[in-house]
């Protein structure tokens, strides 16, 4: 009796086992995006504290920690952090500041300048072996190409603080107001608009037949309110899963998300991110490059009435 005792709690241990692995699998299926990577285990970042930076090893300084800070032409969250950089380039004793690019850049200096970034050396580097997903990636390294600390994106005054202080500056001196936050998102919305297109200059390209691909990241119903001939809809939610497998990524995207210069500064000004912010985000971090916005011109870069867009979007 013993023993068919024993045999039957070994059975209901294994059936408790089986059952608890059935349920963590239909939530799972039940909770997660189509397409969406799980894994039980972490993966292996190579950017992160206490890993070696897989970098050239005569871009690290002998005697002090360096600040690489990775750009790329074009990235608007770069330019963005001017006024971020332009604090760094006071802390070089303390550290020696290097910018990197993905290519060899001519105009590097000129574009640093722009950028108010003073550095001790800049250098073209392999951004996939290096673990950098996206730009702006600053990384903190000792001597021996030990990562000291990483902070990716546009950062808040909190965190730019937290750097500063890390490049030895005091807490005065590290000191950065709320309300740069708010300056540096705003910075993006001209800018933004000055190097995309008009709805005029899209026909006009297409008509040329220029190579560019036009993709539409609202919703699939306002898409079908009007939208510029020859765009493709991907709603912003499906653009991670679809976006790498139906663009070339290697060709000039043109993404419409109603465009709208006072929309950008209200939202940034209530502390939330546009339409427009959370695709640009989202379309470089799915590899994207080369990316552009469009507006409309006749509506002095507001968004178009459902009535309007169908008129004017579809050229009749």
């Amino acid at each position: 009796m013993a023993r068919i005792l024993k045999y039957l709690t070994n059975f209901f241990n294994v059936m408790s086992v089986v059952v608890l692995a059935f349920v963590c699998w239909f939530f799972l299926q039940r909770y997660t995006k189509p397409g969406q990577e799980i894994s039980f285990f972490p993966k292996h970042e190579k950017l992160r504290v206490g890993a070696k930076l897989d970098i050239s090893l005569n871009l690290l300084a002998n005697d002090r920690p360096t600040f690489f800070v990775a750009l790329n032409k074009g990235c608007h969250y770069c330019e963005a952090s001017a006024a971020f950089y332009e604090k760094v380039s006071q802390y070089n004793k303390a550290a020696k500041v290097v910018a990197l690019f993905p290519n060899t850049v001519p105009d590097a200096s000129e574009y640093l300048q722009h950028l108010n970034l003073k550095t001790d050396a800049m250098a073209a580097e392999d951004y996939s072996k290096m673990g950098v997903r996206g730009t702006p990636t600053v990384i903190l390294a000792d001597a021996q190409g030990k990562i000291l600390g990483v902070w990716q994106g546009l950062l808040d005054h909190t965190v730019q603080t937290e750097v500063l202080k890390r490049l030895g500056a005091t807490d005065t001196e590290a000191y950065v107001p709320v309300f740069a936050d708010t300056v540096a998102l705003a910075s993006i919305a001209n800018p933004v608009t000055r190097g995309s297109y008009t709805y005029a200059q899209v026909k006009q390209m297409q008509a040329q037949h220029k190579p560019f691909t036009l993709v539409d990241i609202r919703e699939r119903d306002k898409f079908g309110n009007g939208h510029l001939p020859g765009a493709i809809n991907i709603p912003l939610d499906e653009f991670e899963i679809r976006g790498p497998h139906e663009i070339n990524k290697d060709s000039q995207l043109i993404v419409d998300c109603s465009y709208c210069t006072e929309c950008e500064l209200r939202q940034r000004s209530n502390g939330l991110p546009s339409l427009c912010t959370i695709s640009a985000q989202i379309v470089d971090e799915a590899g994207f490059r080369n990316l552009a916005l469009v507006y409309d011109e006749k509506a002095g870069g507001k968004p178009l009435s459902a009535q309007n867009e169908t008129g004017h979007r579809s050229g009749q």
